[in-house]
């Protein structure tokens, strides 16, 4: 009986390659010479037809070259047919910035696809502000679409960077106006982009400097601090000899003295509010009721907004010129966000999912929120079933929450400024609520707050009982990781946290028993230790904190007290007290209007 049996002996075919790649090396067997200008790359034709659909076809269809033994090579450069040879028969191709467009050239002449896809992946992989505009020109010219959209959204993210290379000097006129006019650029500085200006059309001034006069309006030149117009944009030369530009400036100035007379000019959609930009105005807000203290001389004003809503248990951040309100009221945890621009509230995109007493912070032009407290109208439409949240100490799905039963939300979801829309990020470690989030660097720290619900009942602790942790939890948003940080020295709730000089501030709040706290410690983020202080006028209570330029200002609502922190000596001073805030829970700086 004749039995049969398959084999395979590994690394066969490999060898195979490898041994012919030899060959290749010492020309042995070699049928074909290609011809790349005045090098000649020998191969085997059985291999180039392997490999390649188009050498396939030049050596089994009728044209010269399937009988000639030199063939020469057109629109492909030396290096990259020497990689492609190397690639046919090892598997291997070595890609680096500067070669990238000769090879992608070189697959595209050829159609050699599964090159063209390595070639893509590695585009996307090595994007950076020093290579975002030359893969951007590349991928127009090979119709790659993800790379073109991936270099643009690059190029904006990274505007300051990209402007320091060659390429940016580069652009046209009519790409470098389309950059400047745009709101979706992030520059941490609007003079940044002013410099990028100067440097572009320096880069040829005998052909560029015709069009400054209509570049340079695009300079949001009331985001300029006057120090910086006075010292740098008014003394350009550029500026100096065009009398609109000079006028251009000289409104700047006066915009700086009365405001009310010009048009202010929006933030850009990441811009971020620093240290030089200073508001002398607080909005405090709680319930339905919002005032605006002026912290230079501590008068109130209170404002009456039509549509104005219940802000109890609403999470405030300031993005750009305006403060957008998340979530809430307490009653009804809701996915409404409000934008208020100091006139009126406009409408926003909604959240995913309906919290109430979440953290929130904005981080390069995104919102980010932060858990929260969730109810039973949390059946979402759209929530992954069975996603966890932490409820009378233990873990259930969103499917098993009783009717009108509060629980913890372990995730968060972040406000994309580009799509403009919001999306489920990922989860906490651990639920929380009625935290505090403050950014330092490209960091978020969240802190203290609710991170879970009694099980257990006890005479202490009821069954029930949202318990108060002294946890800090440190959010990478470059990586999207969590990782632990050092824990506050008290447990608090319902407290105000702002950063400065990458130090973070915590002050009030109430702890396990409801017990109102007095006390403010501070985090030194480059030493990771935490400080007590003592606050010499005391309030108590539910209360929140701000940075305002090189500021923080906490209020406490049980004082009701507006306070300043002197950051030499920690220790907070009072600016003002108004005894009709008692209803006024957080405050935030005003940017999006001058009093």
């Amino acid at each position: 009986m004749i039995s049969s049996k398959e084999i395979h002996v590994e690394g066969g075919s490999s060898h195979v390659l490898s041994k012919l790649n030899s060959q290749r090396s010492s020309t042995k067997y070699c049928d074909v010479v290609l011809q790349v200008g005045d090098d000649e790359f020998p191969a085997h034709r059985a291999v180039l037809a392997a490999c390649s659909e188009y050498f396939d076809a030049m050596f089994s269809s009728q044209m010269k070259e399937r009988h000639e033994r030199n063939i020469s090579m057109k629109g492909i450069a030396s290096d990259a047919m020497e990689k492609i040879l190397d690639f046919f028969y090892s598997d291997i191709i070595i890609l680096t910035d500067e070669n990238v467009g000769d090879l992608l050239q070189a697959a595209s002449l050829l159609n050699l696809l599964e090159l063209l896809k390595i070639i893509n992946d590695y585009m996307i992989e090595a994007l950076k502000p020093t290579t975002c505009l030359h893969f951007r020109n590349l991928g127009r010219l090979y119709a790659l679409e993800n790379i073109v959209k991936q270099a643009e959204c690059g190029l904006k993210e990274n505007f300051e960077a990209v402007s320091l290379h060659l390429d940016f000097c580069q652009l046209s006129v009519t790409e470098l106006k389309n950059l400047l006019s745009s709101d979706d650029i992030r520059v941490e500085y609007e003079s940044n982009i002013f410099v990028a200006l100067v440097r572009w059309v320096n880069y040829d001034p005998e052909k560029r400097s015709k069009y400054f006069t209509n570049l340079f309006k695009c300079i949001r030149l009331q985001l300029i601090p006057t120090e910086y117009l006075a010292e740098k944009v008014r003394k350009e030369p550029l500026v100096r000899a065009c009398l609109e530009c000079r006028d251009l400036v000289e409104d700047a100035f006066l915009f700086q003295v009365n405001p009310n007379r010009f048009k202010t000019q929006n933030l850009r959609e990441g811009q971020i509010i620093f240290a030089d930009v200073k508001s002398n105005f607080v909005l405090c807000f709680g319930g339905a009721k919002m005032s605006v203290c002026n912290v230079c001389d501590g008068k109130w004003e209170v404002l009456s907004i039509p549509g104005q809503s219940d802000f109890s248990a609403s999470s405030p951040v300031v993005c750009g010129r305006a403060t957008v309100f998340c979530g809430g009221p307490q009653s009804s945890p809701s996915n409404r966000v409000s934008r208020f621009n100091g006139r009126m509230f406009e409408s926003f995109v909604p959240m995913k999912t309906p919290r109430a007493n979440a953290a929130t912070v904005c981080l390069r032009g995104d919102i980010l929120v932060f858990g929260g407290e969730l109810s039973e109208h949390v059946m979402y439409q759209g929530r992954v079933p069975n996603q966890s949240y932490s409820r009378l100490g233990t873990q259930v799905g969103v499917q098993q929450i009783d009717s009108g039963c509060k629980v913890l939300a372990n995730d968060f979801e972040r406000y994309d400024s580009t799509q403009k829309q919001w999306e489920v990020v990922g989860k906490l470690l651990q639920p929380r609520a009625a935290a505090a989030a403050v950014v330092v660097k490209s960091y978020v720290y969240l802190l203290g707050g609710y991170n879970r619900v009694q099980d257990m009942g006890s005479n202490r602790n009821p069954r029930g009982q949202k318990l108060v942790c002294d946890v800090v939890e440190k959010y990478d948003s470059t990586a999207n990781k969590w990782s632990s940080a050092k824990n506050m020295t008290q447990a608090r709730a319902s407290f105000g946290a702002a950063a400065l000089n990458n130090i973070i501030y915590c002050v009030g709040g109430h702890d396990q028993n409801l017990a109102q706290l007095a006390s403010s410690e501070f985090f030194d983020t480059t030493t990771e230790q935490w400080t007590n202080f003592i606050i010499p006028n005391p309030w108590k209570g539910p209360s929140s904190a701000c940075n305002n330029g090189d500021k923080i200002y906490a209020f406490g609502c049980s004082t009701p007290s507006l306070y300043t922190l002197d950051a030499t000596e920690h220790k907070w001073n009072i600016i003002s007290s108004n005894e009709s805030l008692t209803t006024c829970q957080k405050i935030v700086p005003v940017y999006w209007k001058q009093i």
